[in-house]
């Protein structure tokens, strides 16, 4: 290495220390506060949240000296606001009081404002985001008391920034269902709903708007809804041996865009009892010619109604010498139990058409439920005469 050249770079080096950690001032030139923290900003805002355009929100901006430097041609700038700083003028040297002891204190502080009012703009970015820095120049009064007279230099400057964010207004929505036909009378049929979602409140509600519902998928249109529209959804559904069994449909939905929820609804759609019980009977010989004979009689009791029946069941038939039946606890939709009793035929049965008539009932909801009469003749069949006698067949011919 070129010895001249090491020695430059040492001499240069050394002064440029000198300059930045001494208090050795020249004429155009004082040490640089590169890594004095003693100036400080700090800048707040309320309210942090803004809902409309029009808001105004106030900006407290508080800069302090705590440095021994005394400042000048302070300025404060924000890229947003413009900004009152009352005392500023002062050059925040509160405590400074003239003269070229070391001791001398420069420190002071004061408090700026600012407005802003929400725009357009602001509520399309979703933010307001503004920086306020503060410049200034300095001396050291006490180091360069006379010798440096009137000598500043440029202290580096301090930001401080805050955001406010956009807190749009909550979305209220409201639900009514209803639902076509509101009752049923067995499986199968097919119930129809509907949906109306009305936005009530000021805020867009954004699409796409959603119904969840307990029982059935439902379908909404596209998009979104404005302050006050509405939008009708729909949705079907078969009704099964479940929903019969169970006496009604019960669901419950509710309307949805994005965090928004409305308030659940429900709709009942109940069935429409018709509790029925039906008899169906046979009897065996469908004739009868003589007493003591015996006529065997079938029963078959079916629930041909849309609800459930239940024990005691009877059959009840006043010609029967003998009835066996096997009665259930419960008789389901379309179910049956069936029954069987005979009837000796009697002197007095001889020479008529007997007509045979019986009931089934059972209970529904403590209501007895009584069958329609089934009825059979069996008819009277008179014994076949003896025709005259014949004389016996001549022999054949030897």
């Amino acid at each position: 290495m070129n010895k001249t050249r090491g020695f430059r770079i040492f001499v240069f080096s050394t002064l440029v220390v000198g300059l930045l950690f001494s208090n050795v001032c020249t004429d155009d030139f004082l040490a640089s506060p590169l890594f004095d923290e003693g100036l400080k900003i700090t800048k707040s805002a309320e309210p942090m949240e803004f809902r409309e355009v029009g808001e105004e929100i106030t900006y407290t901006i508080v800069v302090e000296n705590t440095s021994k430097r005394c400042l000048d041609d302070i300025s404060i700038t924000d890229d947003l606001i413009e900004i009152t700083c009352p005392g500023l003028e002062d050059g925040l040297n509160d405590n400074f009081e003239y003269g070229c002891g070391a001791s001398d204190n420069c420190s002071g502080k004061t408090t700026c404002t600012g407005t802003h009012i929400i725009t357009e703009k602001d509520i399309a970015a979703g933010e307001v985001v503004n920086t306020a820095t503060i410049s200034a120049t300095y001396y050291e009064p006490g180091a360069c008391c006379g010798a440096c007279d009137g000598g500043t230099d440029y202290y580096p400057s301090v930001s401080d920034s805050v955001t406010v964010k956009y807190d749009p207004p909550p979305v209220e929505l409201s639900l009514e269902k209803s639902g076509s036909p509101d009752y049923f009378m067995e499986a199968g049929e097919e119930i129809k709903y509907t949906y109306l979602v009305t936005n009530t409140s000021n805020a867009e509600a954004n699409g796409p708007i959603t119904i969840s519902d307990n029982m059935v998928a439902v379908a909404c249109p596209s998009g979104g809804l404005l302050p006050g529209e509405n939008m009708t959804c729909t949705a079907s559904y078969t009704t099964t041996a479940d929903d019969v069994a169970a006496g009604i449909i019960r669901n419950t939905a509710t309307a949805s865009s994005g965090r928004a929820e409305s308030n659940p609804d429900s709709f009942e759609v109940v069935l429409e009892v018709s509790p029925e019980i039906s008899l169906s009977k046979s009897g065996t010989p469908t004739n009868f010619t003589n007493p003591n004979e015996i006529i065997v009689f079938s029963f078959n009791a079916t629930n041909t109604g849309n609800v459930l029946l239940s024990a005691p069941f009877t059959l009840s038939d006043p010609m029967l010498d003998e009835l066996e039946c096997k009665y259930p606890e419960m008789l389901m939709l379309s179910a049956s139990f069936t029954c069987v009793g005979y009837h000796r035929i009697q002197s007095s049965d001889i020479g008529n058409t007997m007509q045979n008539c019986a009931t089934a009932s059972g209970l529904y909801s403590d209501n007895t439920v009584t069958s329609a009469e089934a009825c059979i003749d069996i008819y009277f069949e008179p014994p076949r005469e003896k025709g005259p006698d014949l004389p016996p067949p001549p022999p054949d011919d030897v």
